[in-house]
């Protein structure tokens, strides 16, 4: 837990997160590269809800069937590309699946409008 913690503060270091209050009445939308047990996505979507946003959306391209149900009345929305039984792993559904570095995250920031690079 104290290891999520500290890779929590440096990501909100790293990338610039807003303060929490801002996200009040907003529209917050959860992206993730794919669901299968929804432990993760379960806890971004309980954190975000709790900051009273206007409406929370989750979109990702793959969910297991059994744990749509579960992760569907904590949103307004899940937008799935493939709802899929017995999903056993997120990266085969993927031609390429590689992890993202800081930098390339910086830049995908920096290119929306929401980070400015170094």
């Amino acid at each position: 837990m104290a290891e999520q913690q500290r890779e929590l503060m440096r990501r909100q270091r790293v990338f610039g997160d807003p303060a929490a209050a801002s996200l009040h009445n907003r529209c917050l939308i959860v992206v993730d590269d794919g669901v299968a047990t929804g432990m993760s996505a379960r806890a971004a979507l309980q954190s975000l809800a709790g900051l009273g946003p206007e409406r929370l959306i989750l979109a990702v391209p793959v969910i297991d069937a059994a744990v749509l149900p579960l992760l569907e009345p904590l949103v307004d929305e899940i937008v799935a590309l493939a709802v899929v039984r017995e999903l056993r792993s997120v990266g085969e559904h993927f031609r390429e699946f590689e992890q993202l570095s800081d930098r390339d995250v910086r830049d995908l920031l920096a290119s929306a409008g929401r980070l400015q690079t170094p």
